[in-house]
């Protein structure tokens, strides 16, 4: 698979670097995502865990032709959206856990 990746011109580097993740890491989460969902604009949403045990959130867009992705960007999945990835609660069900985890956090 062809990966490219968002370019920050100005620290030359890919911008997932600025939230901490590697590029290897952004490989691990695409060759093996827990969820692979759809996003805005044809983007994919991955999200998955390293061989570290990092959970990633990595927002993708597939090639026209299948080939490869572009990658957007890729940062650490934490608070809400952690504790429902872990669940493996149904993507459906997700605004509904969100309002029981608030409530019972407020």
């Amino acid at each position: 698979m062809n990966i490219r990746y968002n370019w920050d011109y100005d620290a030359d580097l890919p911008h997932i670097a600025a939230h901490g993740v590697g590029a290897d890491e952004v490989e691990e989460v695409l060759r093996r995502p827990l969820e692979n969902l759809p996003g805005p604009r044809n983007s994919r949403i991955m999200i998955g865990r390293t061989a570290a045990g990092r959970l990633l959130k990595v927002i993708c867009v597939p090639d026209d032709d299948g080939a490869g992705v572009f990658v957007v960007t890729a940062y650490d999945l934490v608070g809400r959206s952690t504790l429902v990835t872990m669940m493996a609660v149904p993507v459906e069900l997700v605004p509904q856990v969100h309002k029981l985890i608030a409530k019972r956090a407020g």
